[in-house]
């Protein structure tokens, strides 16, 4: 771990300050009376045990499950975590939000969105959508691996 600079100490003392003042919610009470609530959609491919830089899935794209209950534990005390068809509602003017709101994707319809990401989600109450790219279903080999992670893997072997 780096030692931390001062501006880290400063972004800490005032991130605490922020907090503890209760400053931030009066911040973002303010701006959803003035201006509305926010949507946020928050997308995720890989949920892993651990990242390796050196190996053949592409870091990039890979949260540690530990890093994804962290997030999704914040995530559901500042925002109303809808499933997304919902958020359509919202955008299209069918349903008013009171606050932010948030929903939570995953791309390519990896195993491990089922192996270490549902049982997070199902423990914390959050809805997610999972998009599964569905021409791969009857692929075998290195046709079953996505565009994306052929390229990586050949340019990682």
């Amino acid at each position: 771990m780096r030692p931390r600079k001062l501006r880290d100490w400063v972004k800490l003392a005032l991130a605490t300050t922020v907090k503890a003042t209760g400053l931030g919610r009066a911040c973002r009470t303010l701006r959803t009376r003035a201006a509305g609530a926010r949507i946020h959609v928050l997308g995720y491919h890989r949920v892993v045990d651990a990242i390796d830089v050196d190996g053949p899935v592409n870091p990039s794209l890979c949260i540690t499950a530990d890093t994804f209950r962290r997030q999704m534990t914040q995530l559901r005390a500042r925002f109303v975590v809808l499933p997304l068809s919902y958020v359509v509602r919202a955008v299209n003017g069918e349903i008013e939000l009171g606050r932010d709101a948030a929903a939570v994707t995953f791309d390519d319809g990896y195993r491990d969105v089922v192996l270490r990401a549902d049982p997070i989600l199902r423990d914390l109450g959050i809805p997610a959508t999972v998009f599964v790219p569905s021409g791969f279903a009857e692929a075998s080999g290195r046709a079953r691996l996505l565009p994306h992670d052929r390229l990586y893997a050949g340019a990682w072997a």
